[in-house]
């Protein structure tokens, strides 16, 4: 096997074995790219859930808010009803206080009938006293004034004279006198103890009757107080049922928010899983990314291997043809001395401008050459190509008679090799149609096809080169 036949199989060794890693490769980006697929789908299913989630916290807020506020106004009108209630119990307190004021009165008032009472008995002992005091001291001084009556004064003078003696008549005497001054006080006595009834009685009836009136205002008073208090007990009662109604419902309040805060809770809670679950799925997104952009910068660069491989298999595949044409032209060597080169070549085509000159440049499509071999001249498709100078066609390469743009994926293209004297060939590639054929003896200015873009082409141009035993060269010295 030639050394040549070995380097065209390691290329196509090296093509195939691009090719399967670049398969391989590609199924690994895909099975990633399904993965990151699908955790982009559940981290927009997580997105929405904390959407849903945010506005259920934001309605139990709100309701939580709502309620609050009815809390607050309960518990406003739980405190003017707690006043109120305060200002009943101290009312009460102070009825309570004059009614016990107004017990102790009355008591003192019983006290004081009581004692009024035994004192007006007494009283009206001592009167039952003085009525048979009186009444006996009337009887006596009836009794007197009787014996008086009949006596008369004659008699009281007779039993004067008829004393003894004026011993006897000074005894007479002063016992008359006694008696009279007897009847005198008894009479005196019967006076003031009759004075002294009348007196008693006014200041009993007067005394029992302030007392009773006492009592009778104080009985009212205490009715009153009694009535008062009772009132305010209703009143109380109502205002701590009142209360107690909003004890309830501020119980119940409570309890509402309790369930909405713990509805809330548990929402927030349910926010913060799913917002772990977000970071760690951005977290896996953001490496299966990296991974996506590893395997894809892999690719990449396998393409890119790729794609050179084919460059360099079409490149040996081309310089392996030309070597044979080159053989093949050996055939032809009586061309050196039937034809003798002016030293310089005639302008290639009816095209003139220059867009490629040889040495290093970018590769204008993938799979170009990266130092450009020839000179590039830029035409319309169909501008006719002429021979540089006289000589024989020793290479015509025609696949694609019928392509006028876009080369193949080999590098093949249409082209024409023309051997001269002294060692020089021309070249000319990417041609559209080509009217010579191999062994055509040319002359220089001969139109030999036209301008096309085939093979790797961004455009339709002329690539013309000049070899110099078959070593390339800069063509510009050799046609200005």
């Amino acid at each position: 096997m030639s050394i040549k036949n070995k380097k065209s199989r390691i290329c196509a060794l090296i093509l195939t074995g691009s090719i399967l890693l670049s398969g391989q490769q590609v199924y690994a980006s895909n099975s990633t790219r399904r993965s990151l697929q699908e955790r982009q789908r559940n981290l927009n299913q997580i997105e929405n859930r904390i959407k849903n989630e945010e506005q259920n916290i934001n309605s139990y807020q709100n309701q939580i808010k709502s309620i609050q506020s009815k809390k607050s106004d309960v518990n406003s009108i739980l405190s003017e009803i707690q006043e109120n209630r305060n200002a009943i119990e101290d009312q009460i307190k102070d009825l309570n206080a004059n009614i016990q004021v107004t017990m102790n009165a009355i008591y003192q008032l019983d006290t004081q009938i009581i004692e009024i009472t035994n004192d007006i008995k007494s009283k009206e002992e001592e009167i039952e006293d003085l009525k048979v005091r009186i009444e006996e001291n009337t009887k006596l001084l009836r009794e007197r004034l009787r014996v008086s009556y009949k006596i008369g004064d004659a008699d009281k003078v007779e039993i004067l004279l008829t004393s003894d003696g004026i011993t006897d008549f000074l005894s007479r005497s002063k016992m008359i006198t006694t008696i009279a001054d007897f009847d005198k006080k008894l009479i005196e006595s019967l006076k003031r103890d009759k004075e002294r009834i009348d007196t008693l009685v006014i200041e009993l009836k007067g005394d029992r009757t302030s007392l009773e009136v006492s009592k009778e205002n104080s009985e009212k008073e205490k009715v009153y107080l009694e009535n008062q208090k009772a009132a305010q007990d209703i009143l109380l009662e109502k205002v701590k049922a009142e209360e107690a109604e909003k004890y309830t419902e501020l119980e119940g309040i409570n309890q509402e928010i309790s369930n909405y805060q713990s509805e809330l809770n548990q929402r927030l809670k349910e926010k913060t899983n799913l917002a772990n679950q977000r970071g760690q799925l951005s977290t896996e997104i953001r490496r299966l990314e990296n991974e996506i952009r590893k395997e894809e910068a892999r690719i990449k660069a396998a393409e890119e291997q790729k794609r050179r491989n084919e460059a360099e298999a079409a490149r040996r595949r081309k310089e392996a043809a030309e070597s044979k044409l080159e053989e093949a032209s050996n055939n032809y060597g009586n061309v050196n001395n039937n034809y003798n080169f002016s030293g310089r070549l005639a302008w290639p085509t009816a095209a003139t401008r220059i867009t490629s000159v040889f040495g290093p440049r970018r590769a204008p499509v993938p799979g170009a050459s990266t130092f450009h071999r020839g000179l590039d001249i830029a035409g319309p498709a169909g501008t006719p190509i002429y021979a540089a100078e006289s000589g024989v066609v020793v290479n015509v390469h025609y696949p694609y008679p019928n392509q006028t743009y876009g080369g193949s994926s080999t590098g093949n293209n249409n082209y024409v090799v023309i051997r001269h004297s002294n060692g020089i060939s021309t070249a000319y590639l990417h041609m559209k149609s080509i009217n010579v054929s191999v062994g055509q003896s040319v002359s220089r200015g001969q139109t030999i096809g036209t301008i096309g873009s085939t093979g790797f082409s961004s455009g339709p141009h002329l690539h013309f080169e000049v070899r110099i035993n078959g070593r390339r060269v800069d063509p510009l010295p050799y046609i200005r």
